[in-house]
């Protein structure tokens, strides 16, 4: 489970606090380094005699830090100029007034799959408070758009530029869309993961939108901490691809992913097209597809990705994948702008 990580494609700012602009403060130490970035062959430091120049220092962790520092200013914009906006057109720009209702809450515990670490009661109070957190932000997000859209605000920030992270491509992965597509999206999913069955319609519009341009890769990260069955679900997958059915095999899973004993997974290979019983049932209790499905969780660690779902928008590069990374179920246009940056 994984709640959308912010990034140039979206971001899902929590609400304004001390403890934000705390952090905000902190994290400014590694502003410099992303103009820095902005300006090819920028000298950081002679050393030596010899420049050391901006670019030779990017790394992941210093693109994670400096979307991080974006994510924080960009909330900080948002709270102040709203701020300034509520007491200048009150009528206009009212402060989100949210309600959550015990419905909302249980529906959250029962997606979520919490049963298995705690009772309702032992969850309602911090799922009242992430979904309060998560309507707030959201209203006011649409009051920010809203704003910069009537040009009452116009905002100067600019996101980092994106670093390029690689993966090595996986002969045989299960994929959607043409083979010589210039744009691979790889997905990192779990089949008993709330938010990634919420992605589904968004990922096939995507490659519908775009049908000469985009090819959709699988890979596995089953959460154990979180859907004990997920595991052998996604080995069961790869089974099933053995027979050609990897799609349709994906496809029931996520209209049925709760209870994924061996019975039930059988049942839905049957449903999916899986012709030889018997052959399907060796290979999942081999556990043949066991170390292809840690190849992609180590594969997903080197992205920084550490929930589900995570994406890899990338170029083919010979034998490796060199994209931009985003986290969770976002909205088809973020996912399209990102399309879009990495075909060009």
């Amino acid at each position: 489970m994984m709640f959308a990580s912010p990034n140039r494609y979206g971001s899902r700012p929590g609400p304004w606090s001390t403890a934000v602009f705390v952090s905000l403060l902190v994290l400014l130490a590694v502003a410099p380094l992303t103009a820095q970035a902005k300006e090819p062959g920028r000298v950081a430091a002679q050393v030596d005699g010899q420049p050391l120049y901006a670019e030779e220092m990017n790394s992941a962790d210093l693109y994670a830090a400096r979307k991080q520092v974006y994510a924080l200013e960009m909330a900080a914009l948002r709270h102040q100029a709203l701020e300034v906006l509520r007491a200048k057109r009150p009528g206009q720009f009212p402060a989100p007034r949210v309600r959550v209702s015990d419905k909302e809450v249980e529906t959250f515990y029962q997606k979520a799959n919490l049963r298995q670490r705690g009772s309702l009661a032992d969850f309602k109070d911090s799922i009242r408070e992430y979904i309060t957190a998560q309507k707030t932000a959201q209203a006011e997000q649409e009051q920010f758009n809203q704003a910069v859209a009537q040009g009452l605000i116009q905002p100067r920030l600019a996101p980092p530029p994106p670093f390029l992270f690689r993966i090595k491509q996986v002969k045989g992965a299960a994929s959607r869309g043409p083979q010589n597509a210039r744009v691979v999206l790889v997905e990192f999913s779990d089949f008993q993961c709330p938010f990634c069955l919420r992605v589904q319609p968004t990922l096939t519009a995507l490659l519908n939108n775009n049908p000469k341009t985009v090819r959709l890769e699988y890979r596995h990260m089953p959460l154990d901490n979180l859907h004990d069955e997920a595991r052998r679900a996604a080995q069961a997958t790869e089974c099933a691809g053995e027979q050609g059915v990897f799609w349709a095999y994906h496809d029931q899973l996520y209209q049925s992913p709760r209870d994924l004993n061996d019975q039930k997974l059988m049942a839905l290979a049957e449903k999916s097209g899986v012709k030889d019983r018997k052959a399907f049932s060796t290979c999942l209790n081999s556990g043949r597809y066991a170390k292809r499905v840690a190849e992609d969780e180590k594969a997903a660690a080197s992205l920084g990705i550490t929930g589900t779902p995570g994406f890899l928008v990338a170029r083919e590069k010979g034998e490796w994948l060199e994209g931009v990374v985003l986290s969770g179920a976002m909205p088809l246009e973020n996912f399209q702008e990102a399309v879009d940056d990495m075909a060009r």
